[in-house]
């Protein structure tokens, strides 16, 4: 007999591959669109937090500016620079130095004068003939008389410490008359950035415009140019603003960082790749459970839906091979009100004529028995 293949076995493979096909699509897709999401999400939150940084390192700044602009809008200041007595260098050391009390991040609030006098508070020796108008920011000031400006970073000789200036000209009669300006000590703008965290274990640090590291949470990069050796310095400098990936000792990075426009500096970002593969990898081993999970269920109610078609099948078959051996005693039972109780039916029924079509036989072939014997 021609060896086939079981229903029950076809069934279940149908079954499980109808159920397990949609699931790993599912899965896939799902998968890719949570991955989307996330890295869309990681960038704007990222980003979020380097703008508001920026935004908070504008309004300190901003800050200092105008506390310039009441240095060079207090008319002590200008009665000084008119007449330098004793009386009003004490009223206008008094006004420098209330700007200076204002504020423990302003190392020194002085008033440069075009004669070359200096007046610094708190009060410092100053070198032996030194001269203000020699330097650069004053020089600066008086080029761009009426504006404010900033010196780029550097290192302050007497302190150590990592300061910027801010300077403005003082303007009488459409003349430059003198130079005021606050040194501002990084320090504590430099902590708070530094304390700053983006996304999990990311951080925040800036640089100047050439790469020189103002404020990290390692303070032994400070001063440094640590920066421009990373692989993606030249997107960072030569961009406004950006989300990348870079490597870094091996290891895969994102930075997210923008350029703050007062000062050219750089606010700079910095992620671990597993920012976003672990919550990744959790999603998608989340989604091998299910596909694991609903297999077993697919098998379950593959054997449940195959033993419910296959078992009314074998006591069909069974029956018919009972009718094939000769008993037509048997009758078909599958207890179903469905396709499979008709085909019940139709079996027994058919017995039921085969038994007539013998037992009609027999008798015919008893009657030309009978008539032959009578012969």
């Amino acid at each position: 007999m021609k060896k086939r293949g079981k229903v029950k076995n076809s069934l279940m493979i149908v079954l499980m591959i109808m159920v397990i096909i949609p699931l790993l699509a599912l899965g896939f897709l799902t998968y890719n669109k949570t991955e989307d999401v996330l890295e869309t999400n990681l960038i704007l939150s990222s980003e979020d937090a380097i703008k508001v940084s920026n935004e908070q390192i504008n309004d300190y700044l901003n800050n200092i500016e105008s506390k310039v602009m009441i240095i060079a809008n207090d008319e002590t200041i200008y009665e000084l620079l008119d007449n330098p007595s004793v009386e009003d260098e004490i009223h206008g050391r008094n006004a420098l130095d209330n700007v200076k009390q204002s504020d423990e991040d302003l190392m020194y609030v002085y008033l440069a004068s075009e004669d070359g006098s200096m007046y610094v508070q708190p009060k410092v020796e100053l070198e032996y003939g030194f001269d203000p108008r020699t330097r650069q920011w004053y020089k600066d000031s008086v080029s761009n008389k009426g504006k404010i400006l900033w010196t780029e970073p550097y290192i302050d000789d007497i302190t150590g410490e990592y300061i910027i200036s801010c300077t403005k000209a003082l303007v009488k009669n459409d003349q430059v008359v003198g130079v005021v300006g606050i040194d501002l000590n990084l320090r504590t703008l430099s902590e708070y950035i530094a304390n700053k965290t983006i996304g999990k274990d990311g951080y925040i640090y800036i640089t100047d415009k050439d790469g020189t590291m103002i404020s990290h949470k390692n303070k032994e990069l400070i001063g440094k140019d640590d920066a421009t050796k990373l692989e993606c310095w030249d997107t960072i400098k030569n961009s406004k603003r950006d989300f990348i990936t870079y490597k870094f000792q091996g290891e895969d990075k994102f930075a997210v960082f923008t350029t703050n426009e007062k000062m050219g500096w750089k606010i700079i970002g910095a992620l671990n790749e597993d920012e976003l593969s672990t919550d990744t990898g959790a999603i998608k081993t989340f989604i091998l459970i299910t596909i694991a999970v609903s297999q077993l269920l697919a098998i379950g109610v593959s054997v449940l839906v195959a033993n419910g078609i296959s078992k009314p099948l074998n006591s069909l078959k069974n029956t018919l091979n009972e009718v094939a051996e000769g008993n037509l005693g048997v009758r078909a039972e599958t207890n179903r009100n469905d396709e499979f109780g008709e085909i019940e039916d139709a079996c027994n029924h058919m017995i039921e004529n085969i038994r007539g079509l013998i037992k009609g036989t027999q008798e015919s072939s008893r009657v030309v028995l009978e008539s032959s014997e009578a012969l």
